[in-house]
Protein backbone atom coordinates (compact mmCIF):
# COMPACT_ATOMS: atom_id res chain seq x y z
CA UNK A 1 0.00 0.00 0.00
CA UNK A 2 2.95 2.25 1.03
CA UNK A 3 4.85 1.68 -2.52
CA UNK A 4 1.44 2.19 -4.64
CA UNK A 5 0.97 5.22 -2.67
CA UNK A 6 4.80 6.74 -3.35
CA UNK A 7 4.36 5.64 -6.77
CA UNK A 8 1.28 7.60 -7.30
CA UNK A 9 2.92 10.74 -5.86
CA UNK A 10 6.23 10.62 -7.70
CA UNK A 11 3.74 10.23 -11.06
CA UNK A 12 1.65 13.14 -10.11
CA UNK A 13 4.84 14.98 -9.51
CA UNK A 14 6.40 14.33 -12.35
CA UNK A 15 3.18 15.30 -14.59
CA UNK A 16 3.18 18.28 -12.63
CA UNK A 17 6.63 18.87 -13.87
CA UNK A 18 6.41 18.05 -17.36
CA UNK A 19 3.42 20.62 -17.50
CA UNK A 20 5.26 23.54 -16.09
CA UNK A 21 8.26 22.76 -18.50
CA UNK A 22 5.99 23.64 -21.26
CA UNK A 23 4.09 27.38 -21.18
CA UNK A 24 0.36 27.12 -22.07
CA UNK A 25 0.95 29.21 -25.33
CA UNK A 26 3.89 28.85 -27.51
CA UNK A 27 4.68 30.33 -30.81
CA UNK A 28 7.17 28.68 -33.32
CA UNK A 29 8.45 29.54 -37.14
CA UNK A 30 8.91 26.30 -39.25
CA UNK A 31 12.95 26.60 -40.52
CA UNK A 32 13.71 29.66 -38.19
CA UNK A 33 16.84 30.11 -36.31
CA UNK A 34 16.48 30.57 -32.36
CA UNK A 35 17.89 33.89 -30.97
CA UNK A 36 19.35 33.37 -28.08
CA UNK A 37 19.95 37.09 -27.45
CA UNK A 38 16.17 38.21 -27.98
CA UNK A 39 14.87 34.79 -27.23
CA UNK A 40 12.86 34.63 -30.27
CA UNK A 41 12.34 32.40 -33.25
CA UNK A 42 13.46 34.66 -36.07
CA UNK A 43 13.33 34.87 -39.79
CA UNK A 44 14.60 36.44 -43.14
CA UNK A 45 11.69 34.77 -44.86
CA UNK A 46 8.88 36.81 -46.92
CA UNK A 47 6.37 33.75 -46.62
CA UNK A 48 6.29 30.78 -43.92
CA UNK A 49 4.52 29.07 -41.38
CA UNK A 50 3.37 29.95 -37.74
CA UNK A 51 2.74 27.57 -35.43
CA UNK A 52 0.95 28.13 -32.46
CA UNK A 53 0.90 25.91 -29.49
CA UNK A 54 -1.36 25.44 -26.71
CA UNK A 55 -0.76 23.59 -23.52
CA UNK A 56 -2.49 22.47 -20.20
CA UNK A 57 -5.69 24.26 -20.66
CA UNK A 58 -8.83 24.13 -22.88
CA UNK A 59 -9.13 27.77 -23.78
CA UNK A 60 -12.47 29.40 -26.11
CA UNK A 61 -10.04 31.64 -28.34
CA UNK A 62 -6.10 32.01 -28.82
CA UNK A 63 -5.43 35.58 -30.26
CA UNK A 64 -2.00 36.28 -32.17
CA UNK A 65 -0.95 39.66 -31.66
CA UNK A 66 1.02 40.61 -35.29
CA UNK A 67 2.97 43.77 -34.53
CA UNK A 68 4.83 46.56 -36.82
CA UNK A 69 8.16 48.66 -35.33
CA UNK A 70 7.21 51.81 -34.00
CA UNK A 71 8.87 53.69 -36.85
CA UNK A 72 7.28 51.88 -39.52
CA UNK A 73 4.24 53.05 -41.20
CA UNK A 74 1.14 50.98 -41.28
CA UNK A 75 -0.17 52.42 -44.85
CA UNK A 76 2.89 50.68 -46.06
CA UNK A 77 2.66 47.80 -44.44
CA UNK A 78 1.99 44.41 -46.50
CA UNK A 79 0.98 41.60 -44.40
CA UNK A 80 -1.54 38.41 -45.04
CA UNK A 81 -2.35 36.32 -41.75
CA UNK A 82 -3.19 32.83 -43.15
CA UNK A 83 -5.68 34.64 -46.24
CA UNK A 84 -6.45 38.32 -43.97
CA UNK A 85 -5.18 40.60 -45.64
CA UNK A 86 -4.48 42.96 -43.06
CA UNK A 87 -5.84 46.57 -44.22
CA UNK A 88 -3.69 49.85 -43.62
CA UNK A 89 -7.38 50.96 -41.55
CA UNK A 90 -6.90 47.85 -39.14
CA UNK A 91 -3.52 48.74 -37.39
CA UNK A 92 -4.07 50.43 -33.97
CA UNK A 93 -1.19 51.97 -31.70
CA UNK A 94 -0.71 50.67 -28.42
CA UNK A 95 -0.91 47.98 -25.99
CA UNK A 96 -3.26 44.78 -27.16
CA UNK A 97 -5.97 43.55 -26.45
CA UNK A 98 -8.05 45.94 -28.15
CA UNK A 99 -10.95 45.36 -25.76
CA UNK A 100 -9.19 47.69 -23.58
CA UNK A 101 -7.98 51.05 -24.08
CA UNK A 102 -5.12 50.88 -26.81
CA UNK A 103 -3.10 53.89 -26.31
CA UNK A 104 -2.42 53.38 -22.58
CA UNK A 105 -0.56 50.62 -20.46
CA UNK A 106 -2.10 48.93 -18.23
CA UNK A 107 -1.73 45.84 -15.85
CA UNK A 108 -3.88 43.54 -18.06
CA UNK A 109 -2.34 44.33 -20.97
CA UNK A 110 0.74 42.18 -22.80
CA UNK A 111 3.88 43.83 -20.94
CA UNK A 112 6.00 45.96 -24.07
CA UNK A 113 9.08 43.35 -23.39
CA UNK A 114 10.40 45.61 -26.49
CA UNK A 115 7.86 45.70 -29.11
CA UNK A 116 4.88 47.79 -27.79
CA UNK A 117 3.42 50.75 -27.64
CA UNK A 118 3.38 50.11 -31.56
CA UNK A 119 0.97 49.05 -33.96
CA UNK A 120 -0.64 45.73 -33.90
CA UNK A 121 -3.40 43.84 -35.55
CA UNK A 122 -5.15 41.08 -33.54
CA UNK A 123 -5.75 37.77 -35.17
CA UNK A 124 -8.33 35.26 -33.62
CA UNK A 125 -7.54 32.20 -34.34
CA UNK A 126 -10.20 29.73 -32.28
CA UNK A 127 -10.52 27.17 -29.41
CA UNK A 128 -7.63 24.89 -28.89
CA UNK A 129 -8.44 21.91 -26.84
CA UNK A 130 -6.18 19.02 -25.33
CA UNK A 131 -6.07 16.67 -29.07
CA UNK A 132 -2.27 15.88 -28.76
CA UNK A 133 0.91 15.29 -27.12
CA UNK A 134 3.19 18.81 -27.19
CA UNK A 135 6.45 19.76 -26.32
CA UNK A 136 8.07 22.80 -25.89
CA UNK A 137 9.44 24.25 -28.87
CA UNK A 138 12.77 26.22 -27.27
CA UNK A 139 15.90 24.09 -26.84
CA UNK A 140 17.60 24.04 -23.00
CA UNK A 141 19.41 27.67 -22.97
CA UNK A 142 18.89 28.21 -26.40
CA UNK A 143 20.60 25.21 -27.66
CA UNK A 144 20.04 21.59 -28.08
CA UNK A 145 16.94 19.32 -28.71
CA UNK A 146 13.36 21.08 -28.70
CA UNK A 147 10.23 19.71 -29.71
CA UNK A 148 9.14 20.54 -33.29
CA UNK A 149 5.68 21.06 -34.13
CA UNK A 150 6.37 21.70 -37.89
CA UNK A 151 7.71 17.90 -37.95
CA UNK A 152 6.72 16.47 -34.48
CA UNK A 153 9.97 15.35 -33.76
CA UNK A 154 11.34 16.04 -30.09
CA UNK A 155 10.26 14.82 -26.93
CA UNK A 156 6.19 15.65 -26.04
CA UNK A 157 5.22 16.14 -22.31
CA UNK A 158 1.55 17.20 -21.98
CA UNK A 159 -1.20 17.70 -23.74
CA UNK A 160 -2.42 20.21 -25.80
CA UNK A 161 -2.85 21.52 -29.16
CA UNK A 162 -1.43 22.83 -32.47
CA UNK A 163 -2.44 25.25 -34.89
CA UNK A 164 -0.50 25.94 -38.14
CA UNK A 165 -0.76 29.87 -40.37
CA UNK A 166 0.02 30.89 -43.09
CA UNK A 167 2.01 34.34 -42.98
CA UNK A 168 3.42 36.39 -46.20
CA UNK A 169 4.81 40.16 -45.57
CA UNK A 170 5.97 42.10 -48.16
CA UNK A 171 7.97 45.86 -47.91
CA UNK A 172 7.63 48.55 -46.12
CA UNK A 173 8.24 47.08 -42.74
CA UNK A 174 11.49 46.71 -40.18
CA UNK A 175 10.09 43.72 -38.86
CA UNK A 176 6.68 41.52 -38.23
CA UNK A 177 6.74 40.59 -34.37
CA UNK A 178 3.88 38.08 -33.30
CA UNK A 179 2.51 37.13 -29.93
CA UNK A 180 0.00 34.82 -28.45
CA UNK A 181 -2.58 35.56 -25.87
CA UNK A 182 -5.94 34.50 -24.36
CA UNK A 183 -8.04 36.95 -22.61
CA UNK A 184 -10.85 36.75 -19.71
CA UNK A 185 -14.10 38.09 -20.21
CA UNK A 186 -13.19 41.42 -19.40
CA UNK A 187 -10.67 41.64 -21.63
CA UNK A 188 -7.54 41.99 -19.71
CA UNK A 189 -4.74 39.52 -20.97
CA UNK A 190 -5.01 36.00 -19.22
CA UNK A 191 -2.34 33.76 -20.13
CA UNK A 192 0.26 34.62 -23.07
CA UNK A 193 3.00 32.97 -24.39
CA UNK A 194 6.58 33.84 -22.92
CA UNK A 195 9.19 36.29 -24.27
CA UNK A 196 10.92 32.96 -24.89
CA UNK A 197 8.79 31.65 -26.86
CA UNK A 198 7.60 34.04 -29.43
CA UNK A 199 8.50 34.52 -33.03
CA UNK A 200 9.82 37.01 -35.37
CA UNK A 201 10.38 37.89 -38.88
CA UNK A 202 12.84 40.80 -39.48
CA UNK A 203 13.35 42.24 -43.20
CA UNK A 204 16.43 40.70 -44.92
CA UNK A 205 19.48 42.65 -44.61
CA UNK A 206 21.72 43.34 -48.10
CA UNK A 207 23.48 39.99 -48.84
CA UNK A 208 27.16 39.79 -48.65
CA UNK A 209 27.47 39.79 -52.75
CA UNK A 210 25.17 43.18 -52.44
CA UNK A 211 27.24 45.05 -49.56
CA UNK A 212 30.64 43.97 -51.51
CA UNK A 213 29.30 45.81 -54.76
CA UNK A 214 28.05 48.36 -53.02
CA UNK A 215 31.80 49.02 -51.09
CA UNK A 216 33.54 48.93 -54.48
CA UNK A 217 31.15 51.33 -55.96
CA UNK A 218 31.86 53.43 -53.23
CA UNK A 219 35.56 52.98 -53.61
CA UNK A 220 35.41 53.64 -57.36
CA UNK A 221 33.33 56.75 -56.38
CA UNK A 222 36.47 58.24 -53.98
CA UNK A 223 38.80 57.50 -56.14
CA UNK A 224 37.28 59.45 -58.73
CA UNK A 225 36.87 62.38 -56.31
CA UNK A 226 40.62 61.89 -55.87
CA UNK A 227 41.86 61.63 -59.50
CA UNK A 228 39.52 65.04 -59.98
CA UNK A 229 40.75 66.76 -57.42
CA UNK A 230 44.24 66.00 -58.64
CA UNK A 231 43.55 67.19 -62.22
Amino acid sequence: MKKTLLLLITLTILAGTASAAVPGLQLFIAGARYDRLSQTWITNATGFDLYVVSSGHVIDDVIVSVAIAQRDNPNNANVNFNGHQISSSEWVYGYPPIDNVPEDFDPGDMPRHRVFPTWFVEEHTGAYGLNQSVGNVVPYNGVGPYWDPSTGMGQTEVLGDVKRFHVETGGGMTYVHFDAYATRPDGTIWKYAPYSHDAEMIANAPEPGTLAMLGMGLFGLGAYSRRKKLL
